[in-house]
């Protein structure tokens, strides 16, 4: 299967859905990231060829960049970032779309979480695309999800304790992502909060999401 994640800034997808994007890898499926916010003003690690090489340590088959600037998303033009999810939506042509949750605390991620169901809305009403999208998905991030209102996740996915530590280590690529508990970005409570995802799914350690759309076909 395709998989597209969308993502505000360089280390969401990490934050949120490592021990998954590790998980699809494995099963052959094909993982495409589009990073809107690859730059800021209060970070200086984030730079092309960091993102790039993380995530070809991750497998990723594209990585998408553009240059909206961190903590702005609501000043830009709506209809051109829209635009911009949809010419990435049709080179990808994905099954699966993991975005940011709208009731996240992050502007960035609100922002984009609303652009990005505007624009998945097209592939079900276009005949231009070779197939509709068969779900989407919003994730979790720590530190921002968490500290927002009303996540209420409804999907999980079943991840190792090896992808923990993966994602710790990439993360640490990053500066001043992880931090000192309590705050919720140190190791162990990446650790805990995978395995009370996990205690919801019936396994040891799970990443959960919130499944806000599902289309059932004729055949399957």
């Amino acid at each position: 299967m395709n998989n597209l994640f969308i993502v505000a800034h360089p280390d969401d997808e990490i934050l949120g859905a490592c021990g998954t994007i590790m998980k699809l890898k494995a099963a052959g499926d094909r993982i495409a990231i589009a990073v809107f916010s690859k730059k800021s003003k209060t970070r200086f690690d984030c730079f092309d060829d960091k993102i790039l090489n993380i995530h070809k340590e991750l497998g990723i088959d594209k990585t998408y960049l553009f240059d909206y600037e961190m903590m702005k998303f609501g000043q830009y033009d709506r209809y051109k970032m829209t635009w911009a999810i949809e010419q990435v939506l049709q080179e990808e042509d994905p099954d699966r779309v993991f975005i940011h949750d709208s009731n996240d605390v992050h502007n960035d991620h609100r922002v984009l979480s609303t652009i990005s169901i505007e624009a998945t809305k097209l592939p079900q009403r276009h005949a231009n695309y070779a197939h509709p999208i068969k779900s989407i998905y919003t994730m979790e991030i720590p530190s921002s999800t968490d500290w927002g209102t009303g996540f209420l996740p409804n999907a999980f996915f079943e991840i190792s304790e090896k992808a923990l530590k993966t994602k710790e280590e990439i993360l640490k690529q990053y500066d001043d992502v992880i931090r000192k508990a309590p705050h919720p970005r140190n190791f162990e409570s990446f650790k805990s909060l995978a395995r009370y995802r996990g205690g919801q799914a019936g396994v040891l350690y799970a990443e959960a999401f919130r499944k806000i759309f599902e289309l059932e076909t004729e055949g399957e």
